[in-house]
């Protein structure tokens, strides 16, 4: 987990290089996950986002509240605020990359 947040940090477009507003997952992202993130929390409050869909939009995949969307190659990004106190690495937002190229 922590190379794929390295990697998402050091893309040229990712929010990092321009302010760190100490939320390492969410400054990971670029301009237009960032904006995907806030309408699905709108929209979607509290389940999983594929941050390649635009949020705001009726392409939109979210999870329901018993199960993830499904899970296709070369998604990108998964995002969850709902991740339990316990849960492995205990981060309350988790980023997950099924793949990179």
């Amino acid at each position: 987990m922590a190379e794929d947040l390295a990697w998402a940090r050091d893309r040229a477009s990712s929010k990092a290089r321009a302010s760190h507003t100490g939320r390492d997952h969410e400054d990971a992202l670029t301009e237009f996950e960032f904006k995907s993130l806030s309408a699905y929390r709108e929209r979607f409050p509290m389940m999983a986002y594929s941050l390649t869909q635009n949020g705001a939009s009726s392409y939109a995949q979210s999870s329901s509240e018993d199960a993830l969307q499904t899970l296709i190659h070369n998604m990108g990004f998964l995002w969850s605020d709902n991740i339990p106190e316990d849960a492995e690495g205990g981060s309350r937002s988790v980023v997950s990359i099924v793949s990179r190229s």
